[in-house]
């Protein structure tokens, strides 16, 4: 898809509506209708408008059509041969520093724009609606996630780690509190659900500059990135982040009881807790679980707005 020859690239700052999206539609034929330009047009499945631009353009990143396959192969190899040598090895350390440089150095070097700011983008989405639901849960005095890194830098600040570590303690919080109040629901459904968590994320990138090696793709990218974590992490570590991917039907059943609409149930695609995940699938997961995040929460942002115009009519 070529863009217009006087369109400026996108910049994603805090404070200011990034134009033109990274994504310009092409001439209308009827008798050769373009896929891309259709997923990007239609609205009945609702991602915000410059996330899913930075997507499509992702998507048809060419390393994506052609390096996906060999890279995943490659990385499969070293990762069996990675975890079969934390198996032998009984010494088991951490280095969370590291882990993160190594990452952050990755991301800046070889991943493009558009892949980064959806990377940024979801650290504050998950953390938005794991707020959400405990701000409309059993307690709603239970600590906060406050991962929301505006830029790439903030990731050295452990923010891979963190980002699991809210997760399951986000679900313990809301499962514990349950237990005490097994009473809550009937209360909960007597009031509308707040909306106060689900905030519009603040990512500071300027996609405008690119370096000479950002090419890779996200789930390229999430390929080569997923051997990092056992070389930096104890077993246990490598195992929870893997397994995290296998609470999204969880979280989206604490969405569906806060708001009293089943539907959301059926949303995620990682489902079965109860089934552990390979970590050979783990980055496809992933990628998957970015996407159905995205929806949940821009689905909404658009119910807080709308509240919020019902409430001004009053």
């Amino acid at each position: 898809m070529a863009h217009p020859p006087n369109a400026e690239p996108l910049r994603v700052l805090a404070g200011e509506p990034p134009s033109p999206a990274p994504y310009a539609v092409s001439a209308r034929n009827r008798d050769d209708p373009n896929y891309w330009d259709a997923l990007f047009l239609d609205t009945s499945i609702p991602v915000d408008p410059v996330a899913k631009a930075c997507m499509i353009k992702d998507l048809q990143n060419p390393t994506r059509r052609y390096l996906l396959g060999p890279v995943r192969v490659f990385c499969n190899v070293m990762l069996a041969l990675l975890l079969t040598l934390k198996r032998l090895v009984p010494l088991e350390l951490s280095f969370y520093g590291a882990m993160h440089r190594v990452l952050h150095f990755l991301l800046k070097t070889f991943v493009t724009p558009e892949a980064n700011y959806l990377l940024l983008r979801h650290f504050w989405v998950e953390s938005n609606l794991e707020n959400f639901v405990l701000d409309n849960g059993p307690d709603p005095s239970v600590p906060r996630a406050e991962l929301f890194p505006r830029k790439m830098e903030e990731l050295l600040h452990n923010a891979f780690n963190q980002h699991d570590w809210n997760l399951y303690n986000c679900v313990l919080d809301y499962s514990e509190a349950r237990q005490r109040d097994p009473g809550w629901l009937r209360r909960k459904r007597e009031q509308p659900p707040r909306y106060d968590s689900i905030r519009t994320p603040e990512v500071e990138l300027d996609m405008s500059r690119r370096g000479p090696f950002q090419l890779l793709d996200m789930e390229t990218a999430l390929e080569v990135l997923k051997m990092i974590y056992p070389p930096f992490l104890t077993n246990r570590e490598v195992d929870r982040a893997v397994l995290s991917l296998q609470f999204d039907e969880n979280l989206l059943a604490y969405v569906a009881e806060v708001t009293g609409d089943d539907t959301w149930r059926y949303l995620a695609t990682n489902r079965l807790p109860l089934v552990p995940v390979s970590y050979f699938q783990a980055s496809r997961r992933l990628f998957e679980h970015f996407i159905v995040l995205e929806i949940v929460h821009h689905t909404l942002a658009l119910r807080k707005q709308e509240q919020a115009g019902l409430a001004r009519e009053e």
